[in-house]
């Protein structure tokens, strides 16, 4: 089997693990409390998930020219767009 099936098998892991802490969290602060802390929770899911693909997918080579001057790339980056819809 492909490990990639057991990386996203793990990641689905987490995301239901986010739920618990989630109700742990939720259940250790005041009912006013608990949507702030929900809302954290998916808020460091979502950085975290972003950090993670852009280390996977790496920097767009090209981007900057040899004197640091930015070049307009065109939408080309499929996978960096589905993970950006995906995370948002």
């Amino acid at each position: 089997m492909d490990m990639s099936v057991w990386y996203l098998v793990g990641a689905i892991l987490v995301f239901f693990m986010q739920c618990g802490f989630a109700a742990v969290e939720a259940g250790f602060t005041r009912a006013k409390n608990a949507g702030n802390i929900i809302m954290k929770n998916l808020h460091m899911v979502g950085g975290i998930s972003g950090l993670i693909g852009a280390v996977l997918l790496g920097a767009r080579i090209g981007k900057y020219d040899g004197k640091g001057r930015s070049r307009a790339i065109l939408g080309h980056n499929i996978p960096l767009a589905a993970m950006g819809t995906f995370i948002l």
